[in-house]
């Protein structure tokens, strides 16, 4: 996936320092503009068992660069859209060209958002390694719908929000990322952030206007001041809940 950064910034060795506690070989000073073309490691999940990355995301450059952590307000992800003025007719989940990342799912929502602009997220049949249920590629799509729409009560109310991970097909959630939560893999979960600032102010007005607000019934998952991200479900089996990362 390309990044661009949006702002001068630092990629760092460790996410938990800042800059001016880092040495020239742990830091490389990073002008607004530069792009780069990069392996996204996701170390978020849902089993609240991966490092504290303090808003960073872990990236692994090509040619020999290696791995650095960047600060994820100050990137544009290439799967990021910002739509201003939404399609005059929503397709229903069934409708979606799921092979065409500009696609939307929703008023503000795009396929390359949902997958991460990866063929390996694109859904399809699947199947719990734990329950040994079967994820029907249907149920998942609708899922996702689902999803997108009630994210896009979130986007008129706040302004443009950025999704971190959101389609996680078991291989990938279990193997890669190490999370055993089915949130992902059926399209109910997603961790999103907010595009150029606030994501703490996005995480308190969806728990004061939404959780708090009966509006509503899923998962908060509190991540935005030590990950830089805010987990959002919907996923019944679990109903209301609220954690901190």
């Amino acid at each position: 996936m390309k990044i661009t950064a949006n702002s001068n910034t630092y990629l760092k060795k460790d996410p938990t320092k800042q800059a001016t506690e880092l040495s020239d070989e742990d830091k490389v000073v990073i002008e607004k503009g530069r792009e780069f073309e990069v392996e996204f490691t996701e170390q978020e999940n849902d089993d609240h068992e991966a490092p504290q990355s303090h808003g960073h995301f872990h990236i692994e450059i090509g040619f020999g660069a290696g791995e650095w952590w960047a600060f994820a307000e100050h990137w544009d992800l290439e799967s990021q859209v910002i739509i201003e003025t939404p399609p005059a007719t929503l397709p229903e989940w069934n409708q979606i060209d799921w092979n065409n990342w500009a696609s939307p799912v929703s008023k503000y929502f795009t396929v390359g958002e949902v997958t991460n602009m990866s063929r390996e997220r694109i859904p399809k049949d699947d199947r719990d390694p734990f329950t040994g249920a079967t994820l029907s590629e249907a149920m998942v799509k609708q899922n996702i719908v689902k999803m997108a729409r009630r994210l896009d009560e979130i986007r008129d109310d706040w302004g443009p929000i950025g999704v971190n991970s959101w389609l996680r097909p078991w291989p990938i959630n279990l193997h890669k990322i190490g999370s055993r939560s089915s949130n992902h893999p059926e399209g109910t979960g997603v961790d999103i952030r907010c595009l150029r600032g606030d994501t703490i102010g996005l995480e308190q007005m969806i728990e004061r206007d939404y959780y708090n607000a009966g509006k509503w019934d899923g998962g908060l998952g509190r991540g935005a001041r030590r990950r830089g991200f805010v987990h959002l479900d919907l996923n019944a089996k679990f109903g209301k809940r609220v954690w901190n990362y």
